[in-house]
């Protein structure tokens, strides 16, 4: 099955290279619209494409120790199964994707924790989306103030 899905997501990369055309000019016009990215964004041909509602989240503020969960949205604009890759930029972060790939048009979420045990004062961490969509690799970023008792 691993072997399965490895091939898969490789047979849809390598046929996902080609063009970068992208939706981040709907994604400009949605926001002036009052729409989301997501609600306005509009199909691109020639394989999967991601768009998410928003690449960055502000958790406020939060007392060290505790855990931040979010949910970031997006949605494969594209014509073809969207297979989604997330990598935290510290051990303290974990991003969770979709198990299956995300069909043309479907909406998806990237879940991810943060560990703020070790964080303090302005804090702000990085996850590294990868798939096999055309517009190419993400990075969400998720900040905010975590506050020590001194």
């Amino acid at each position: 099955m691993k072997y399965i899905s490895i091939l898969l997501f490789s047979t849809l990369l390598l046929f996902a290279c080609g063009g970068s055309e992208t939706a981040s000019a709907e994604s400009t016009d949605a926001v002036s619209n009052g729409k989301t990215a997501i609600d306005s964004a509009q199909s691109v041909t020639g394989g999967p494409d991601i768009v998410f509602e928003s690449e960055v989240f502000n958790f406020g503020k939060v007392k060290q120790g505790e855990e931040i969960n979010h949910v970031f949205k997006f949605k494969n604009t594209g014509d073809q199964p969207l297979i989604v890759e997330a990598k935290g930029s510290c051990g303290c972060t974990v991003p969770e994707v979709p198990k299956e790939p995300v069909a043309p048009g479907a909406v998806g979420e990237l879940g991810v924790k943060v560990n703020t045990s070790n964080k303090r004062g302005q804090t702000s961490v990085t996850v590294y989306v990868s798939s096999n969509a055309k517009s190419g690799k993400k990075n969400l970023k998720i900040v905010g103030e975590v506050l020590t008792e001194e």
